[in-house]
């Protein structure tokens, strides 16, 4: 390559996805006393909610956010091989604010998990079961959705065992996605595209950029004959590094619409979301 030309591209940052063979995604490759620390916060700035109830329209402002703040470590494999971990859960809170008619209720939930930490173990064949490490009970019934996260979490599966290329495109299942954002959407039938947009150079190494869409339009009749229905349409980029392969950024963007009839009552919530995931690899906690 001629001087000038490179000196160019380098000025003018061109990337040289072009350049890039193949990749092949695996799984998270972390260092001696590393663990993985996932933040999430999602918000749903400037909802609105329409509520219908005998002939009578009211419309109001639904404010809500999401966060999680949690680390995971695994361990050596039982002699059984089932696979073993630790999860520290540092919060997980959601704050909601509906304002109808010049009143506003607020509510803050916070997961009786908060603080906790948790052993993580999955037999041969089995599903994600977790343990309340050290003193303690907690209520199933009343953290049965959060546990039901986490297990979703390490359930996923989003990249091909395949060779992908830039502008290769694949399905996944944004089950998680979904409970992160409205654990209310998880029975509707939803569907995730993701593409190999390029590969960036970086000082810390190959950068996979992807795009991703996340789309849904279910209907659902219920046992009382009412009806709940779902629109969704998100989409972004996710990160991974390809030197660790950890997804180290998810920022996506959009729209869920939900609405339930019955008994001739109607409720609309349409909410603009935001939702943005990181990881980072920090060291074990002494």
């Amino acid at each position: 390559m001629k001087p000038l030309l490179l000196t160019g591209l380098i000025l003018f940052g061109v990337s040289s996805t072009t350049l890039h063979a193949g990749i092949t995604f695996g799984p998270v490759k972390g260092k001696q006393g590393e663990i993985v620390r996932m933040v999430s916060h999602s918000e749903a700035p400037g909802g609105t909610i329409r509520m219908q109830s005998k002939g009578v329209d009211t419309t109001g402002v639904m404010l809500m956010t999401r966060d999680r703040d949690l680390t995971w470590s695994f361990q050596d494999p039982g002699l059984d091989g089932s696979r073993r971990g630790i999860a520290r859960i540092s919060k997980i809170t959601t704050s909601t604010s509906i304002r109808i008619n010049g009143q506003e209720e607020k509510s803050v939930d916070k997961s009786l998990l908060s603080g906790t930490t948790l052993k993580v173990t999955k037999p041969p064949g089995g599903n994600w079961n977790f343990e309340l490490h050290g003193e303690g009970i907690l209520p199933l019934s009343r953290v049965r959705n959060e546990l039901e996260e986490l297990r979703v979490y390490l359930k996923r599966e989003w990249f091909p065992t395949r060779e992908v290329n830039v502008g290769d495109t694949w399905n996944f299942n944004p089950a998680w996605v979904q409970q992160v954002i409205e654990r209310d959407l998880t029975q509707t039938k939803t569907t995730g595209t993701m593409k190999l947009r390029q590969i960036n150079d970086g000082i810390f190494g190959k950068t996979a950029v992807i795009d991703v869409w996340i789309q849904s339009a279910g209907k659902k009749t219920r046992a009382d004959g009412g009806e709940s229905s779902a629109d969704i349409d998100l989409r972004g980029q996710l990160k991974v590094n390809l030197k660790t392969m950890l997804d180290e950024q998810l920022d996506l963007s959009g729209t869920v619409i939900s609405t339930t009839k019955g008994k001739g009552e109607a409720r609309t919530v349409n909410l603009p979301i935001r939702l943005k995931v990181t990881k980072s690899f920090v060291k074990e906690r002494e």
